[in-house]
């Protein structure tokens, strides 16, 4: 019986995806509904959900974005957000009468996996 019930679905479902836009308006529902998913039990129902969602917040390279910076990492903090990397940079120019030094130095604090 069940086999049968299963044949007539697949059937519907070829002739609903591989019929014209009137027959499809004609097709006919099955006579036996088919097994729902309250019948298997909520034990072995899973529903996963998972959402991603991306800023890129950047601000101009002038001194009081430094102060916006700290500001809006503050005010996310107490959001709820945690701190998973930092990437600091610090550029240093040195000139004396004849030379000139520049130093970079970059961190990179991390929480690893």
């Amino acid at each position: 019986m069940q086999d049968n019930t299963r044949e007539r679905e697949l059937e519907r479902l070829s002739r609903l995806f591989l019929s014209s836009d009137e027959e499809k308006k004609e097709a006919p529902t099955p006579s036996e509904p088919a097994q729902g998913y309250s019948d298997l039990g909520k034990e072995r129902l899973r529903v996963e959900e998972e959402v991603q969602t991306w800023r890129k917040i950047t601000y101009p390279d002038i001194p009081p974005a430094q102060a916006e910076l700290r500001r809006r990492l503050i005010k996310l903090l107490d959001e709820g957000y945690n701190i998973l990397s930092v990437k600091l940079r610090r550029r240093t120019e040195t000139v004396e009468q004849a030379k000139r030094a520049i130093t970079e130095e970059e961190i990179h604090l991390g929480v690893k996996d």
